[in-house]
């Protein structure tokens, strides 16, 4: 989850190595990764490669989520 907190707060504090705050930190840990799969909302998928610049594949696609992963 990118930049969550809320209820999952005391477990990220854990492991704080962990958690992604931002979608530039999402951006950068992709990159890094050479595979990768997330699940990100439907209508967002074109942006974030537009803004991010990253790469993804749709392996799924619902009404409200997709599930991608790095090409």
């Amino acid at each position: 989850m990118v930049g969550y907190r809320d209820e999952l707060g005391v477990a990220i504090d854990w492991e704080p190595q962990k958690f992604v705050p931002n979608l530039t930190a999402f951006a950068q840990r992709w990159q890094a990764q050479p595979r990768a799969w997330a699940f990100v909302p439907a209508d967002e998928v074109e942006r974030l490669q537009r803004e991010l610049g990253v790469e993804m594949q749709v392996v799924a696609r619902g009404p409200q989520y997709a599930i991608v992963k790095k090409p």
